[in-house]
């Protein structure tokens, strides 16, 4: 990646600070515990699928509790019931599912494997907005040959619905948590571009560039790599610890692209 300017020298040391050096986010990741954790970004809609214009990517790693017979809506902007513009990963009766709702309703893509109690998986969703195509990677593999294709536009969910991790959000009564997930979460990324030509890259963690959000979730730190300042809310969970601010030679802040002070984990 060029370090063309501090921003992106901001990201990059970030990133190389939250990893130790070591090229990908260490560690088992964020926890949870499948009955009240979550972490959440109100995003006001910079992180709905109608915010793309041509592709939507949302890429995580997620290990398996010992349950995956409940169902527990793990990453995305999630909803129990049906919510145009609703998307992310799912984990249902031994199933990893990739969740997607339009107007026109939902589309659904279950896995092509045999998913595992205690597991981590690297999952990509990818929404080819051009041409009406959905495609679900896991460890690298495409689970629904062709892709899935939908019908219909995305709509606005803004902060009635907000990006989460650990569980969805309830419509009844708006905003509740709903559907807790029992397992892990780490190197959880939005792009607003096809991400599925680097997806060894993903896997190790690796920096791809433009990235929407970037949650490394080692050590509870909740912060945005990305450099956009979309830092998740921990409930029930311990805090992120004190931030340390990135600095250029003078002891001056950098700034990100929206003016906010940039943090390194």
């Amino acid at each position: 990646m060029r370090l063309s300017n501090n921003r992106d020298l901001a990201i990059y040391m970030a990133y190389f600070a939250s990893t130790g050096g070591g090229g990908s986010c260490s560690g088992s990741g964020q926890t949870f515990n499948g009955t009240d954790e979550y972490l959440y970004y109100a995003d006001n809609g910079a992180l709905d699928i109608n915010q793309a214009t041509t592709d939507f990517c949302l890429s995580a790693k997620l290990t398996t509790g010992d349950d995956i017979t409940t169902m527990q809506r793990a990453i995305g902007k999630l909803v129990p019931v049906a919510t145009n513009g609703s998307y992310g990963f799912t984990v249902i009766v031994g199933v990893l599912r990739a969740y997607v709702f339009t107007s026109d309703g939902q589309f659904l893509v279950n896995d092509n494997i045999t998913a595992a109690t205690g597991t981590e998986y690297h999952l990509l969703l990818h929404i080819d907005i051009t041409n009406s195509n959905i495609y679900y990677y896991i460890d690298g593999v495409l689970q629904n040959a062709g892709g899935t294709a939908f019908t219909g536009t995305f709509g606005t969910m803004a902060n009635d619905y907000q990006f989460r991790v650990g569980c969805a959000t309830d419509n009844s009564p708006l905003g509740d948590p709903a559907n807790f997930f029992g397992g892990a979460a780490k190197d959880v990324r939005v792009y607003h571009k096809d991400v599925s030509g680097d997806l060894t890259k993903l896997q190790n963690g690796e920096i791809l560039g433009d990235e929407k959000v970037w949650y490394c979730l080692s050590n509870y730190n909740y912060n945005d790599l990305s450099g956009n300042g979309r830092t998740l809310t921990g409930v029930n969970l311990p805090p992120t610890p004190p931030a340390v601010y990135m600095e250029d030679s003078e002891g001056n802040r950098v700034k990100d692209s929206e003016g906010n002070d940039i943090i390194i984990p």
